[in-house]
């Protein structure tokens, strides 16, 4: 179990600076082991002989590197890329997490709940899985905040894009009925 763990850790950290890899193989390994994303908790599961505020320092100088998520989900995807058939079927879904209770939280935004065909406070969802030789495969997953400017549209071409050129374009897209916009089937 731990060189599988070894294994996925060195696969997605592949390519990036050496403290990153740590810092991926130590908070992977402290969240699975508390349960928890407290980085107190992650920190004291590390067992380092250091202090511990120094491990939540160094935990938190890592999670605020810019593009750390786009650099590790680029390496899962090339990872992935090498397992995958020239049949490969990629599955993308804009979705949504509603928050109806919201009133203040960072980067609200107004999206459509589908299931109850109505506009509330949320998060929209970006989502790309693959599905190769009988084993499911997520390549990607981006939550968008009203900070961001959020185009449909923009979102999906670009998430295309990003796949393609990491997987060496090996397979059929399906995407949702909200998908056949003219834009888009161009």
């Amino acid at each position: 179990c731990q060189a599988i763990f070894r294994n996925f850790c060195s696969e997605i950290g592949f390519g990036l600076k050496y403290p990153t890899r740590n810092f991926l193989r130590d908070i992977t390994h402290g969240i699975l082991a508390t349960r928890s994303i407290n980085l107190q908790r992650i920190g004291a599961s590390l067992g380092e002989n250091i202090d511990l505020k120094k491990t939540v320092n160094r935990l938190v100088y890592h999670l605020d590197k810019p593009n750390l998520g786009g650099d590790v989900l680029k390496q899962m995807q090339l990872s992935y890329a090498k397992n995958l058939a020239p049949k490969t079927i990629f599955v993308l879904d804009i979705t949504d997490i509603q928050k109806p209770q919201a009133k203040e939280m960072e980067g609200i935004y107004k999206t459509y709940d589908g299931s109850k065909k109505k506009i509330g406070p949320g998060y929209p969802i970006c989502s790309v899985i693959a599905s190769s030789g009988g084993s499911i495969i997520p390549l990607y997953m981006r939550l968008y905040s009203f900070w961001e400017e959020f185009s449909e549209n923009k979102v999906i071409l670009e998430t295309i894009q990003e796949i393609e050129n990491n997987t060496g374009r090996k397979g059929l897209w399906v995407l949702d009925r909200g998908c056949d916009r003219a834009k888009l089937l161009k």
